[in-house]
This record gives structure tokens, sequence and C-alpha cells, in this order.
């Protein structure tokens, strides 16, 4: 909008119109007292939310133009905006200047001056033109300029400045600038921008990745790396397991415990990944895919490898060598592991001559840590539940404590996931990108404020708030803790997949 069409809006809360600086229209002589008419509504805008004063212009938006004014200085705009300046400096503070800059404009031939004004960082009082040590506080209300009296002038100044976190004071309106929007500065995904999320996108499914069926952000690898956090737990798991393949040492078989949700098999699907990377075999088994209680590990496992089940086709466990010699023909080997405790307990069912499926399994999963243990480039990953859950009987809880105890004798235990690691999980799976020079300002000026009504203390529970904060924002710290601790304590809650799902 150019000035002309301001002026033919009018007067409003962030625009004033001065028919001259000192050219008294009605005497039509200089009258040095109008002075104090542009001065005080300087400091009304600079006291208030900023704006636009226009000298040169009558309230009723009549363009009168400075050409009197400027006769009054020799015809000189220099000497003009000079005069300004020096009682700018003189009865507001020339420290000031920062916060307006003026210029001359022209508008149907004729010249006036426009103040851009914005608002003041502290408050501003205006010296009485007169020589008095008198002093008054002016702000912009609506369409008009006021002066407050002592009482409205601090209760004003205690509402319009805020001190931020670094210790700047600035104007409520700049403070709302600060404070902005949470999605203006951590951007979601484009999933969750257009409405296309859907839950299930949270249920990372190893076998359905394996089988080209996921969600594309689970099954495209540049994708999935793309919008996964990676925890020094599975920084270092995909680190060892690389070694090992490359015949570089490492640990042969790796168990990863976790609670319910806590990252077992996203860690599962990332092996996969680089597995391909590395230009590594792999075989995964799920013990939930369809019909998995029917189905022998061994035989999945061989044909996988083979594409056959030749010499693995029965239900009774093979043998260490057996084993070796498989895995030693094809290795560099990664064998895949997920949910092996559910598919034990329904293998309890299936009987097998006076054994029963889960025997066997047992009794296989022994002489595959053997036969691993001896092979320098194959590398197994179990996932296994840190504890069994309400939804498994006392069965259930003695076949978990033999898979542990079988393959304990060979095995490290990984944990993918560290506590103080979730709200960056979080905060990578929802959002595209956190501006996090923005995100520190609002988090300083967030803790600022809770230090100043002792909500948190200053020094050392100040600071490990902030660092969790960072790692959360823009959720607060307590909303993460309570989901995935608090209800992350009950057994069927997922934690950081029931997490994701409800924060999404």
């Amino acid at each position: 909008m150019n000035l002309k069409q301001q002026i033919a809006e009018g007067e409003s809360q962030y625009r004033e119109f001065k028919s001259s600086l000192q050219w008294d229209v009605l005497q039509q002589k200089q009258n040095p007292d109008l002075r104090h008419n542009v001065l005080k509504s300087l400091a009304a805008f600079l006291n208030a939310e900023g704006g636009t004063l226009i000298i040169g212009v009558e309230d009723d938006g009549n363009i009168l133009g400075l050409e009197k004014d400027l006769e009054l200085v020799g015809n000189s705009r220099d000497k003009f905006e000079q005069l300004l300046a020096n009682l700018i400096s003189e009865h507001l503070g020339s420290q000031y200047a920062p916060f307006w800059n003026g210029h001359f404009e022209e508008v149907d031939g004729k010249t006036v001056y426009v103040f851009e004004i914005r608002p003041a960082s502290e408050p501003i009082y205006l010296q009485d033109l007169k020589g008095s040590k008198k002093k008054q506080f002016y702000v912009r209300v609506q369409t008009t300029t006021r002066d407050l009296d002592p009482q409205e002038t601090v209760k004003y100044i205690q509402n319009h400045w805020v001190k931020i976190g670094n210790g700047s004071i600035v104007p409520s309106s700049e403070m709302r600038q600060i404070m902005k929007p949470f999605h203006t500065i951590a951007i979601p995904h484009d999933d969750i921008l257009q409405g296309r999320l859907t839950l299930d996108v949270y249920a990372a499914d190893l076998w359905e990745v394996y089988q080209g069926r996921a969600p594309e952000e689970y099954r495209d690898a540049d994708l999935f790396f793309q919008k996964t956090y990676m925890t020094e737990g599975l920084k270092n798991l995909l680190t060892v397991v690389e070694r090992r393949l490359k015949g570089q040492g490492g640990d042969p078989v790796i168990q990863m415990q976790t609670p319910f949700g806590g990252g077992k098999t996203h860690s599962l699907i990332a092996l996969y990944h680089k597995a391909h990377e590395w230009g590594v075999k792999t075989a995964v088994i799920v013990g939930t895919k369809p019909g998995a209680e029917q189905d022998t590990l061994w035989g999945l496992l061989a044909e996988q490898l083979t594409g056959s089940r030749s010499g693995f086709e029965g239900r009774s466990a093979p043998g260490s060598e057996a084993l070796r010699r498989l895995l030693g023909e094809h290795q560099p080997v990664l064998l895949l592991l997920d949910e092996l405790l559910e598919y034990v307990t329904k293998a309890a069912g299936v009987m097998v001559g006076e054994s029963t499926l889960a025997g066997q399994t047992l009794a296989f999963m022994q002489e595959l840590t053997e036969a691993i243990s001896v092979l320098d480039r194959v590398a197994l990953v179990i996932a296994l539940p840190s504890s069994t859950l309400e939804k498994y009987d006392e069965q259930a809880s003695r076949l978990f404590e033999q898979l542990k105890k079988i393959s304990g004798r060979v095995e490290k235990i990984y944990t993918p996931v560290q506590d103080d690691e979730v709200g960056a999980i979080i905060r990578r799976r929802l959002f595209a990108s956190v501006d996090e020079n923005a995100a520190m300002q609002i988090i300083n000026t967030f803790l600022e404020q809770a230090e100043r009504e002792e909500i948190i203390s200053r020094g050392e529970e100040s600071a490990r708030y902030r660092a969790h904060f960072k790692q959360t924002y823009p959720f607060l710290p307590e909303v993460v803790d309570v989901l995935y601790h608090r209800w992350g304590s009950f057994p069927t809650f997922q934690r950081t997949r029931g997490t994701l799902r409800l924060l999404a």
C-alpha cells in the first residue's frame, strides 16, 4: 500500500496525522508549542506497538504539505531533519533513535514527512518542552494519544514490557513475535501437514518390510533413516554388527531387551536396510507372522538362504554342524529374529513326538548360537522384551527365562533407546526441521518466567530442564515423560510407538 492509499484510509491505532511541526495553520505563523504534539505522538507509538506518524496531513486526511515548515528553516530539508533530531534527543533521548526512521515523501505534489516507528525496548518519557523537569508518559489508545497518570503508568509498564530469557526487556508485541507458534519453528513432515498420516504408520513390522509391503517410510531406506533419530545405542549396534559381518570381530549374538515399544523392531529394520547397503545376505524371522507357530525357524532360515528347505524339512531341530555348514556357505549372513518369545509361546502347543515345537525351538537356538560363535562373518540379532507381559502366562515366563539362559553364554545385551533420547526420537519422526535458534529463544524465555515465578529453581535444576526441553521441543518435557515413563509402565502401552501416536 503506497502512502497516498494509507492517508486515504485515515487515522488508526497504528497511523496518525499531524498538520505541521511548528507552523500554526490557524494563526498563519510559527508556533513552537506545536512541536510538543509531534513529540508526544512519537512517544505514544514508541510506548505502544509502533506505527506511522505523517507530518503535513490534517486529521481528516487533507494533505497540507510542509512548505511553510520548510520555509522556517530556509527551505532546507537537512535543517528540518536536524531540528527533529535535536528535539527528539533533548526531550525523548538520543538512545532511542534506532526505534524510528524518518524520510520525506511527495504526495500529490506536496511534501510530507513520514516517521516509521517500532516499539521501544523500555518505557520512554517525554521531557517538558518549556524547561521544567516534568515528564509525561504517553501511549497510543485506538486512534488517540493519551498521557497516563502515575498509577496507570506503573500498571501499563508492568503489562507491556517483558523480560526474556537472554535478560533483555522487550514490548509484549515483540514478545508475541518471539513466542512464535510452534508449527512455524518445528515444521511437521508432509504426511502430517497434508493429513495423510495413519496410525498404522507407527506400527513397525519387520516381516512386512522384508516382504516389501510395509509403509514407504519403513520400506524405503533413505526415507527410513531420514526420519530415524540415531541413538547412541543404535549407532553402536550398527557398528558392532558391521564389524562382525566384515570379519573384524564383534559380538556373534546380540540380544536387544527393552520394554514393550522400546525400539527393538525399529532397530532390526535399521539393520535390515544396512545389511543391503553392506551387500550382506539376510534372513528375517518374525514370530508373529501368520501361521508362524506351524512353521519351524530352521526351515525358514534354510529357505531364505538357499531357496529350499532341503535337509531342514522336519520339526526336529537340526544339529550345530548342519547349521554351521548352512551359514558358512552363505556368509556374510545377518539373522534377524523378532517376536521370538511370541513364537515359542505358541509353539508350546504344537506336539513333536513326545516333545513340543517350543522344546525343539529352544534346542535349535542353543545349536544356532554355538554354530554362529565359530563363524567369523555371521551375526544373530534377537529381539526380546525386558520382561514378560501380563498377557503371557506362567509357562511363557519359564520359556522366556530359558531363552535368555540358552543364549546367555555367547550373547551381548543391547538397549537401543536410552530414556534421555526419547524426546529426540519423537521430534525427528514428527518434524522435518526445527529452527534450533528460535526454539532456544522460546525455551530461555519460558525458563526465565518459570524462575521468576519460582516454579523452577535457578542453577542446576534450570540447566537440566533447559537441556531436556531442548530435546523435546515443541513438547514440554513433562508431556513426554508422562507418556513414555508413566504410561509406559502399563504392560500393553507401546512406549515410543504409543507416544508418537498420541502426539501426532
